[in-house]
């Protein structure tokens, strides 16, 4: 096998790899063109678009015209590959780059990088895959940015370290992602606890399909939580769920397609039903268990709507006399509704004979004994996480 020297001046070592590249001398002293496995290369390497082979300070850079193989070799500086189209295969698995590794601009029919070892950065812009790429057991020291990235087959990331920040913003993966046992050090932007609105492409990621959202923010939520950042971590669980919903009930409209009469209409209601339950009860009023403050809101919120109603229509309460509209009717509204949104039951205020008056003291002290034990559940949950 053929080694390019370390101890090669800047001249030679670029010689060497121009007989490498276009190959010269004796076969079995030479590896195929584009092999580079177990080579040292002391200067980082720039793959490009030109013809021929550069010499620059501290890189030398060549034209690929078919795949590329750097598995097991280590290589002194950064690797960028701009503007360029690598035919075949880029290998890097087990390979050590000491710098950077930039891929822009650039189309690779495949990309390994299996085990290897990136002291630097890995950064991805307007890049092309046309088949998968394996970023498996891949130790990366610095930050990840895949971005305006196109992988037509899967994408592995099982048990990479990403030792800085990672970041994936319109990203498609034609395939399947896998970042089972992946770990980061960061990701951006910081997740946060959202508001009360419905966007599901939150915090600057956009991974599609939207089904490799679920995959992404399983690995959000365990990066969190092992740095112990737990508002992250509930927002990472948010976002799980969120996706989880809505990928459940998109795979259940088509798969119903196939079913007949009652059994399709059944079956998209049922689940219809549990996903607003879901959105009434556990997303919107308390984030998953993660929001008191949101909890508390609701209360609010429900109290005033409810108080609102009986101060428009007096009738609904049997001892109130106040005419609707009224300061005297909106008091005897939102007291009568705090109390039974508390389940007190006080007495001297009840609906009577009032079928209206019936019908919303039901549904709120229904809702009131939901909401208060939900707020038993999410206050146990904040102390038991604090200790």
């Amino acid at each position: 096998m053929h080694w390019a020297s370390p101890h090669k001046s800047h001249a030679e070592f670029a010689e060497a790899l121009r007989k490498q590249l276009e190959s010269e001398g004796p076969e079995a002293y030479r590896n195929p063109p584009h092999w580079f496995a177990g080579y040292q290369f002391p200067y980082g390497i720039v793959i490009r678009d030109g013809p021929g082979l550069m010499v620059e300070p501290d890189y030398v850079s060549f034209q690929s015209e078919g795949g590329l193989d750097f598995s097991h070799s280590t290589i002194a500086h950064s690797v960028r590959c701009e503007n360029a189209t690598v035919l075949g295969k880029a290998r890097f698995s087990n390979a050590t780059i000491k710098g950077d590794l930039v891929l822009r601009r650039t189309t690779l029919k495949d990309l390994d990088l299996r085990d290897a070892s990136i002291e630097g950065a890995l950064r991805m812009e307007n890049v092309s895959i046309q088949g998968g790429a394996s970023f498996k057991n891949v130790a990366i020291e610095g930050d990840v940015a895949l971005g305006d990235t196109t992988i037509r087959q899967d994408a592995r990331f099982a048990d990479a370290n990403f030792g800085g920040d990672v970041v994936f913003q319109h990203v498609t993966v034609e395939g399947k992602v896998d970042l089972s046992g992946a770990f980061a050090h960061g990701l951006v932007p910081r997740a946060k606890m959202v508001g009360w609105g419905l966007g599901l492409s939150r915090c600057g990621v956009d991974l599609r399909p939207g089904r490799h959202m679920i995959e992404y923010w399983s690995f959000a939520k365990n990066t969190f939580a092992r740095n112990g950042e737990r508002s992250a971590a509930d927002t990472g669980f948010y976002f799980e769920r969120i996706w989880r919903w809505r990928e459940l009930l998109r795979s259940r409209a088509v798969s119903g397609l196939k079913l007949a009469g009652l059994r399709t209409v059944l079956l998209r209601a049922g689940y219809s039903a549990l996903w607003l339950l879901d959105l009434l009860f556990l997303r919107w009023t308390t984030a998953y268990g993660a929001s008191l403050a949101r909890l508390i809101a609701t209360w609010f919120v429900v109290i005033g709507g409810f108080g609102i109603a009986y101060s428009l229509r007096p009738s609904s309460i049997e001892s109130a006399s106040a005419s609707p509209g009224t300061l005297e009717a909106w008091i005897i509204g939102i007291h009568y509704s705090a109390t039974t949104f508390a389940t007190l039951g006080l007495g001297h205020l009840n609906p009577g004979e009032s079928l209206c008056g019936m019908v919303l003291t039901s549904i709120e002290a229904l809702l009131g004994a939901i909401l208060i034990a939900l707020s038993v559940l999410v206050v146990g949950r904040r102390f038991t996480r604090s200790g």
